[in-house]
């Protein structure tokens, strides 16, 4: 006993803890958990500062805002909180354990609850801290949405609250009897509330703005009322944690706890601590205590009571069927340990000296079994007939006491025994290695006997095994790598009945499908086999099928409608399957369901997505997905086939394409298809408007409504069928047609019941096309159009047709106005392009000017024009195609007609009534009746310009003087120009070609009539010449004029006139031709 207690000392000294130090590292421990306090996130997103975007008018903002300033939760990527999402029982359990400093872990098993999971070691923490326990089938559901119910009932717990029934009365709904009592003592705490209705709702999801909500009134509450608290009571018989949270608090006597769930803190205890036997299974937690007195347990579980940084004088074990664990971990120290029943004594995460000694009394009944795992200082065993197994460790002494008989100790594989001191009976069993063996009991045979006897012959045999039970009755595991834990249960001949899982030999007829080991098989491949175990004598056979499922193998999705109207809301289903086919019911909690293949509406928008707008044709969102299955809103705003593909996060597959046609809503607004455009004032729309009825997103509406188009902007009269019905929902307009120029027209489009939509601004030109540029000229192709080149005198025009000006714009009922006045002249250009102006009509016997343009000036010219059937009646400057050419030039122009000149009139031309200085006309003629008095001519009335080959031709008619075939007053310059006119009447100064010549004359010829009386001045080509010697190689036709002078021009008959040796010095390469017995022509006459 000396050498005993030597090394005992020794050990002590080794491993003893100083009391100072204890209390040194649980106000570290306090300290660190307000620290920790400070720095709780929700751990989904690393987004903790950032200002989520949809919590600004939520009833939680003050508090959510609060907590994630100081970095307590936060948000996810794309800027929002959901705080109306609800919270997972594992995400709970994580902020509960961070906010309360549960780190430390449990060994209870949950079957849904994977090593691999990232909740596993916050799930086994809060199952060791009492807070919350498992469901009956051994689940823990950690991916199921947290019940407001269970909330309760956690917060009554950490919070120490006793139940209170009768407040739960004050809500309106019906509430479980296991959930009743916390719900009335968290409302009366303050830490949750009902709805405005009156109901609690306890089987709602807590969301995450709740869970928050909840969880600060409970830090508050701690916090607020740890000091005015009562004191611990002397029987805690309520689940919850007891304690403070930081120092320690005193109870002076005893202490019992009689109810399962309760986490002992910071408490000294100066008497007994029971930890009662109505505890039952239950889990208790022991953390930071001090037990001056003995603890005394009589209640607890496999993997019950845990031990924690705890210092304990004595601690006994008495379990009335032995199935409790007592687990040391941390500082703990457990001087003297005396065990009445079985039980488990376990050492883990050790830095105290655990269990110091251990006596195995001699009330442990027969049969026992009693496990020890760690290093033990000292075992005393006084109990007969039961098993001793050391799993793991170290026992640095083993006394066997005298009294002892039939005791195996079985020592695992790697454990080792000091020194072991037999007294009694006992046999040893096992590769564990006792280094010393020695005592008055140890004989050769292996068994060891007090005082040295021989054993029995023929020994006291325990009773016999009858039967071996087993749960479950067969195994089916869905895939390879899972394990499932066999109990095995012998029945005795006596009638007793104990647990050998652990004593039975196992084995598997087929280790390709299936191993077993201590009872927990493994599956290894598809197929089927059996488990044996075999105990005694007998052997129980557990059939085991496996068959490699893997989850979340595909996604089924479904819809509510196919084809929902456009914008309605429309349920999309998820049901998650296993391989097998079957619905995989552990597929919980928030995962990421992205849509793609989402078609833009024509407005541009594309619908919503579990409520929030998609911008593209890709959206995801977080489902709560609760066992195998979830809904999701989507609303789809273009009426077309989408084909949609839908991927849901964690699933092996993506599911199957949905394809869904929404259908338009109701008519809702216009939309200008083709917007109106290419006015011409006058003419039909170029391009007709094109109307759709469409629902709110642009989709074409099946509607048939009128829609009336108007002039909603601009001076312009709209004109044509204004009133369209529509057809599948699109009016085409046909024939709307705009009367009257105008820079900006819109026009409006109303249907019965909508929204009136006008179009784009566009003007209504004056011209069919063209800018009036050199480049880009306006086209004319009507009347109207052409009465509005008044309106752009400056501008370049050309003819796109024929124009016809009868009937022709009428201005104050004398017919045609003439273009350009001798103020405003027209300066442009006028390209005819061939085409020919009919019915030129204008009755002016007052105007100064008469023709189709009254003047031009400058730059002006007119060109490659014809003017048939003209009537132009006016006093002065008369002409079919101009009144005065104030500067310019005609090119390629002819008139046919009859021009007249009424009272004392003056100058008066078939083409152009007078030509100033500058002026030129070029290959030109007019083919007229002639009719004026004063300075009358078959082409111009009187010239102070240029004429070069052109002609004139048909009938002059004067009352007065000056009158001649081509020109009546030439005071510049003629050449290679003839006539054929035919003059009759006049005065005097009558001339062939010229009536009265100024100036120069060449290349010319006459070979009209001249019926006259005039008294003087007649002649075949010039009437009176004031300059003859400007005259030059010019003839006339002696026979057809009727005239004999030859002095103002030579006279030859007309075969003469008729043969081109007559004409010397004239070009008849390129400018003159002739033919057999004719008069010469100019050559551009020819085609």
């Amino acid at each position: 006993m000396t050498e005993y207690g030597i090394k005992k000392q020794t050990t002590n000294n080794r491993r003893k803890t100083d009391l100072n130090l204890v209390f040194r590292k649980m106000l570290m421990m306090g300290m660190a958990m307000l620290l920790l306090i400070t720095s709780v996130v929700f751990a989904l997103t690393p987004r903790a500062h950032a200002q989520q975007a949809d919590i600004g008018n939520h009833w939680a903002k003050q508090q959510l805002q609060a907590w994630m300033e100081k970095g307590f939760i936060s948000g996810y990527a794309d800027g929002t909180f959901r705080p109306n999402q609800p919270i997972t029982r594992a995400e709970w359990m994580k902020l509960v354990n961070r906010l309360f400093g549960y780190d430390k872990q449990g060994d209870t098993f949950f079957v849904d609850v994977h090593a691999t999971d990232w909740f596993s070691s916050d799930v086994s923490a809060a199952a060791r801290a009492g807070y919350i326990s498992g469901y009956a089938d051994g689940t823990m559901r950690p991916n199921h949405s947290l019940t407001r119910e269970e909330a309760a009932v956690i917060l009554s717990r950490l919070g120490q609250l006793r139940d209170d029934i009768a407040a739960a009365d004050r809500f309106t709904d019906s509430i479980a009897a296991w959930s009743r009592g916390s719900v009335g003592a968290v409302a009366v705490a303050g830490l949750m509330s009902g709805y405005p209705d009156g109901t609690f709702s306890p089987a709602n999801p807590l969301t995450r703005a709740e869970a928050v909500v909840t969880l600060e009134r409970l830090l508050a509450f701690r916090t607020e009322f740890a000091a005015s608290k009562p004191q611990i009571p002397r029987d805690i018989d309520e689940a919850g944690i007891y304690g403070p949270t930081s120092g320690s608090e005193t109870i002076k006597g005893d202490l019992t706890i009689s109810k399962p769930g309760v986490t002992l803190q910071n408490t000294v205890i100066t008497g007994n601590l029971t930890l009662a036997k109505s505890i039952g299974e239950g889990d208790i937690s022991l953390q930071g205590i001090t037990v001056q007195g003995e603890l005394q347990i009589y209640g607890g579980g496999i993997n019950s009571i845990y031990v924690t940084d705890s210092n304990v004088h004595s601690a006994i074990v008495d379990k009335e069927d032995g199935k409790v664990r007592v687990a040391a971990t941390g500082s703990t120290t457990i001087a003297l340990t005396t065990l009445q029943s079985a039980a488990v004594l376990e050492e883990k995460e050790l830095t105290g000296s655990g269990f110091e000694s251990v006596n195995l009394s001699r009330h442990i009944p027969a049969q026992s079994v009693v496990q020890l795992s760690g290093e033990y200082d000292e075992v005393r065993v006084d109990a007969s007939g039961i098993q001793l197994v050391l799993k793991t460790g170290h026992i640095e002494t083993l006394e066997i006491s005298e009294s002892v008989t039939d005791t195996i100790v079985e020592l695992a594989a790697g454990t080792t025994i000091g020194t072991a001191i037999i007294y009694g009976k006992v046999t040893f069993t096992g590769s564990g290695k006792v280094q010393v063996k020695k005592g008055p009991g140890l004989t050769s045979s292996g068994f060891f006997y007090f005082g040295g006897s021989a054993p029995d012959p023929k020994p006291e045999q325990p009773p016999d095994v009858i039967r071996i039970d087993h749960e479950p009755e067969s195994i089916v595991i869905s895939r390879l790598g899972a394990t499932l834990p066999i109990t095995l249960t012998a029945q005795w001949s006596d009638g007793a009945s104990s647990d050998i899982t652990s004593k039975a030999a196992w084995s598997s007829d087929d280790e390709a499908i299936a191993t077993v080991e201590e009872g927990v098989v493994t599956a290894l491949g598809v197929g089927t086999t059996e488990i044996v175990a075999e105990y005694g004598n007998r052997t129980a056979r557990i059939p085991v099928t496996v068959d490699n499922v893997s989850d979340a193998h595909k996604v089924l999705v479904s819809a509510d409608s196919v084809s929902p109207e456009a914008g309605a809301a429309n349920a999309v289903h998820f049901v998650v399957k296993r391989s097998n086919d079957s619905i995989d019911t552990d597929f919980s909690g928030m995962k990421k369901v992205t849509v793609t293949g989402v078609s833009e509406a024509p407005d541009g928008s594309f619908g919503s997505w579990d409520e929030a707008p998609i911008s593209g044709m890709e959206a995801e969102t977080q489902l709560l997905f609760d066992k195998g299955e979830a809904t999701a809103s989507l609303s789809l705003h273009h009426a077309t086939s989408q084909t949609l593909a839908f991927t849901v996060e964690d699933a092996a597959n993506q599911a199957a394409d949905l394809m869904i046609t929404p259908k338009a809503s109701s008519a809702a607004q216009l939309i200008i298809e083709t917007e109106p455009s290419g006015a011409v004032d006058e003419q039909e729309l170029a391009i007709q408007p094109v109307i759709r009825i469409a629902d709110a997103y642009g989709n074409l509406a099946n509607a048939s409504n009128a829609v009336t188009a108007a002039v909603s902007r601009g001076s312009a009269t709209l004109s044509g069928t204004t009133e369209v019905n529509a057809v599948n929902g699109v009016a085409a307009f046909t024939d709307l047609l705009l009367t009257g120029a105008d820079m900006e027209v819109i026009l409006s489009f109303t249907s019965p019941g909508l929204s009136e939509t006008d179009s784009s601004p566009f003007p209504v030109n004056p011209f069919t096309s063209g800018r009036g540029t050199v480049d880009e000229p306006y086209v004319i192709m009507t009347a109207k159009q052409l009465d509005n080149v008044r309106n752009n005198l400056s501008a370049h025009f050309i003819l796109g047709e024929d124009i016809h000006l009868n009937p022709a714009p009428d201005h104050s009922g004398s017919g045609w106005l003439p273009i350009g006045t001798l103020e405003n002249a027209f300066t442009g250009k006028l390209d005819g392009d061939g085409h020919t102006v009919y019915g030129l009509t204008m009755n002016r016997p007052a105007s100064l000017i008469a023709g189709l343009f009254g003047s031009m000036t400058g730059d002006a010219k007119i060109f490659n024009i014809g003017l048939e059937d003209v009537n132009v009646i006016g006093t002065f400057n008369v002409g079919a195609l101009v009144g005065f050419m104030q500067g310019g030039s005609i090119e390629d122009a002819y008139a046919e007609g009859r021009v007249e000149s009424r009272g004392a009139s003056q100058y008066t031309g078939g083409l152009v009534g007078r030509m100033g200085r500058d002026t030129v006309i070029s290959r030109s003629y007019a083919n007229t009746h002639t009719i004026g008095s004063l300075g009358v001519g078959g082409l111009v009335g009187v010239n102070e310009g240029t004429i070069i080959q052109s002609y004139a031709a048909g009938k002059v008619n004067s009352n007065f003087q000056e009158v001649g075939g081509l020109v009546g007053i030439n005071l510049y310059a003629i050449r290679q120009s003839y006539a054929l006119t035919d003059i009759e009447g006049a005065t005097q100064f009558i001339g062939g070609l010229v009536g009265h010549n100024k100036g120069m004359i060449s290349d010319t010829y006459a070979a009209g009539s001249i019926n006259s009386a005039g008294i003087s001045s007649i002649g075949g080509l010039i009437g009176f010449d004031a300059l003859p010697g400007l005259l030059a190689r010019s003839f006339y036709d002696q026979e057809k004029t009727g005239q004999n002078d030859s002095f103002k021009g030579t006279p030859l008959t007309s075969a003469q006139m008729k043969e081109q040796v007559s004409y010397t010095g004239w070009d008849f390469d390129t400018v003159w031709g002739i033919n057999t017995n004719n008069y010469p022509y100019l050559r551009w006459q020819q085609p």
